[in-house]
Formats: C-alpha cells, sequence, structure tokens
C-alpha cells in the first residue's frame, strides 16, 4: 500500500527531524509507503492547485491535511470548505480511499507564538 500526505508544515513536519516526522514514523510502524508532499506555509488553495495536477494512479490513498495557514490568514471558512471539498471530490473520483486530518483549534496568541518561530 502506498499513501500520499497532501498539508502544509504539519504535514511536512516543520522544524521536527526527519526520522521523528508523523510520516516517517507512519511508515516505520505500518510498513505502509508513505509519500509526504507536505509543503511550509501551504493553504487549501494552494493543496487543491498542487491536488489537481498530481497524479493520484500511483497511490492507494490520499491524506489531506491542512487549514492551518488559512486560519492564520484570516481565509474564510466558506473558503475553506470549498477547498476542502473539491479536493475531496478530486480524490473520490479518482477512487482513492481518502483521510481527513483537520488542524488544531487555535487562540491567536498561539498563532503569534508560531509565527515567531518561523523566523529563526
Amino acid at each position: 500500500m502506498k499513501i500520499v500526505c497532501i498539508g502544509d508544515s504539519l504535514t511536512y513536519g516543520y522544524d521536527v527531524t526527519v526520522s521523528a516526522r508523523w510520516t516517517v514514523l507512519l511508515e516505520q510502524k505500518t510498513g505502509i509507503r508513505v509519500c509526504n508532499e507536505g509543503v511550509c506555509g501551504d493553504t487549501t488553495a494552494g493543496m487543491l492547485q498542487r491536488i489537481r495536477i498530481m497524479n493520484l494512479t500511483d497511490y492507494d490513498a490520499v491524506c489531506i491535511m491542512g487549514g492551518s495557514n488559512d486560519i492564520l490568514q484570516h481565509v474564510s471558512l466558506k473558503q475553506m470548505e470549498y477547498h476542502i471539498q473539491q479536493m475531496l471530490q478530486y480524490v473520490s473520483q479518482a477512487g482513492k480511499a481518502l483521510y481527513v486530518g483537520i488542524p488544531l483549534a487555535m487562540k491567536p496568541e498561539s498563532a503569534i507564538l508560531a509565527g515567531s518561530n518561523l523566523k529563526r
């Protein structure tokens, strides 16, 4: 089995050693091949653009996890929902198993702290 994970820095594993990224740990613990397509700073709009040009025939399943940057950039919930629904439809039409993760709830002070860490 081979899974592609599409998302933002949480998928990518920003500020985590490669060996400690959740996608690497998933692969090691399950034996499932995992392709990490996380991009730091990506939004659901960017993820939608990327997934539309991907060749999903190489994968058995797709994991979509994003939205944190949309929240930080004040993208409307309606827009986020639209982008995610479009991704779900694309994956569904490709006949692939689908897993969706959502960002943790963030308080404004958490976003400020996260932003200050990006300036390192």
